[in-house]
């Protein structure tokens, strides 16, 4: 299994790494002549974007109304997000033509657009193309499709659904497990001694909930399918339906105006699969994974199943990296874009390693990585440590900025100062592009923001968060100790792990000791080591590395370490 399994709770190393050469995406990142000399008039580029919801019929009168009103208020950037009622179709000509025109009126008043790439949330569905023209390239899950009851000494035999991939008999007395071969097609099994349930895993098409704009529920369902995430045709299909018909029209600002597309909460709320990982799994791993997958919905596995488990989370994980993510962040580069995004669960770990995988590799090709805050995950009376791991998944992959998308539904709504706290909190944690939310279009009729986006005090704060977020982008991470990620160990269930992580987190940052959140890649292939330190994308060297309580970790990481 390629695991050494460790009895420490803490452990400190020091270690070892070369230099690095750090990369920039260069659309964002200045030299230090120029952010000394441009500090008091930073580029737009540098300044928070807002989400501009677009419900209600838009025209180029409407759209000029809130784009003057949006930079009355100290805002320089926008994120466009698809609304409800529009009048067009979203990814239809219609809308691609509004969308021509708020570049061409942000463009006049010096503005910069990001682009959700989806019709609402979560990235990947495209507006409901893949239910309708590629159900093929729909996103599939792995499931329970049938529990057998069996009492002690007796039989089934019955000829299997082709789609029955493995079966796993369940001692609920006992609490112990017993994988069966069904290899054959058949299954065949006697109970013995206990109380047996017999589980029959399947895999179908199966999506995550959706949010469509043109979902006439305006609820979340399943209507709308998501793609394959684990499928590079999927992914490149994602991209023929929306990217690059939005450089037909507005390919001339990409660069420039349109700064690039920001993806929201792609995930998995079920196990995950496709077609080839049952051949990719035993490529990377030297096992076959299917018997024990019937293992994943029992709630007594033993340590072999567990680990396989935790084997098959790492293998979708690479899938989600490579051909989701790296997919898109590789076609934002080349057609002189950034990729942005944040996914679901980032200040729920144990949650985030279920339904992300590994979030770190998740964002390994990502131009700026993210985070959501927008249900008072930071406020007064919370310890929320989590945006750290956006800006650490920045420094040490050689990103200069890291997201926060904040304030959405807060309750109570935040004042000015109220926001600035909130602002602050997370700039000393590694954030530094802020998405503030949320700008109701004039033509939903919805009367403007409200709250702390329209006080008269607001734009103060925009200035100063501008300014900070441009300094905070522009400097090199200092921070000399790595907090290691026990990814693999929550995917065991190991709440301790979570828990061990967060408190040394927790005292790091309250004696003012700061520190990145560092993972197997980094520590495995990513870090170079020279004299006595790691040393990450960003240039910037660990002295340290603290091993949080941790169950399991990869062979080339143990030795790396050593």
């Amino acid at each position: 299994m390629n695991r050494y399994f460790l009895s420490f709770i803490f452990l400190l190393i020091v270690y070892q790494a070369s230099y690095a050469q750090r990369v920039w995406q260069q659309l964002t990142f200045p030299s230090y002549s120029e952010m000394a000399s441009q500090f008091k008039n930073y580029p737009v580029e540098y300044a928070a974007t807002l989400t501009w919801g677009w419900d209600g019929v838009a025209s180029r009168e409407t759209i000029s109304h809130d784009l003057d009103a949006i930079k009355k208020q100290g805002l320089h950037v926008v994120t466009i997000e698809c609304g409800y009622a529009m009048g067009v179709d979203y990814l239809s000509d219609g809308w691609f033509e509004k969308v021509k025109i708020a570049v061409e009126e942000a463009k006049k008043r010096n503005m910069r657009i990001w682009i959700i790439d989806e019709g609402k949330y979560p990235s990947g569905f495209a507006g409901g193309k893949f239910s309708k023209e590629k159900p093929e390239l729909r996103m599939q899950g792995i499931e329970v499709a049938e529990r057998i009851n069996l009492a002690e000494g007796e039989t089934v035999s019955r000829d299997l659904n082709i789609s029955v991939i493995s079966a796993v008999a369940v001692d609920q007395k006992n609490k112990t497990t017993e994988i069966i071969d069904i290899s054959s097609g058949k299954l065949n099994w006697k109970a013995k001694e206990g109380s047996w349930q017999i589980l029959l895993a399947h895999h179908r098409f199966k999506t995550s909930v959706t949010r469509a704009a043109n979902n006439v529920t305006r609820g979340k369902d399943t209507v709308n399918s998501l793609c394959d995430y684990l499928d590079p045709a999927a992914t490149k299909q994602f991209l023929e339906f929306t990217h690059i018909q939005y450089k037909k029209y507005i390919g001339d600002e990409f660069g420039k105006t349109v700064l690039g597309f920001r993806g929201d909460e792609p995930e998995f709320n079920f196990t995950p699969w496709t077609p080839k990982i049952i051949s990719i799994f035993k490529e990377k791993k030297g096992y076959d994974i299917t018997p024990y997958i019937a293992a994943f919905f029992t709630p007594f596995p033993n340590e072999k199943q567990k680990l396989a488990k935790a084997d098959y989370w790492d293998v979708w994980s690479d899938l989600f990296r490579d051909n989701f993510f790296k997919i898109q962040a590789d076609w934002c580069s080349a057609n002189n874009l950034e990729y942005m995004v944040h996914i679901d669960h980032e200040d729920k770990l144990m949650d985030l390693a279920r339904t992300e995988g590994d979030y770190f590799k998740d964002m390994r090709y990502v131009a700026i990585p993210g985070v959501d805050a927008i249900w008072n995950q930071v406020w007064y009376d919370k310890v929320a440590d989590f945006p750290k791991i956006a800006s650490s998944a920045s420094h040490m992959f050689g990103r200069p900025r890291a997201l926060s998308e904040t304030f959405a539904a807060y309750n109570p709504k935040p004042s000015v100062d109220d926001a600035k706290w909130v602002i602050d909190f997370q700039l000393v944690r590694g954030i530094n592009l802020f998405e503030y939310m949320f700008w109701p279009a004039s033509a939903s009729g919805r009367g403007g923001p409200s709250g702390y986006l329209s006080d008269s005090l607001f734009p103060a704060l925009a200035e100063y968060a501008n300014r900070a977020s441009f300094l905070l982008s522009s400097g090199k991470p200092a921070a000399e100790i790595g907090l290691y990620m026990p990814t693999q160990s929550m995917w065991l269930g190991k709440e301790n792990s979570n828990a061990s992580v967060l408190h040394i987190a927790k005292q790091l940052l309250e004696k003012q000791l700061d520190f990145d959140f560092v993972d197997d890649q980094g520590i495995g292939s990513v870090f170079s080591l020279q004299n006595g330190t790691f040393k990450n994308l960003s240039g910037q060297s660990y002295s340290t590395i603290i091993i949080p309580a941790t169950t399991v970790m990869n062979e080339k990481v143990i030795s790396r370490l050593q």
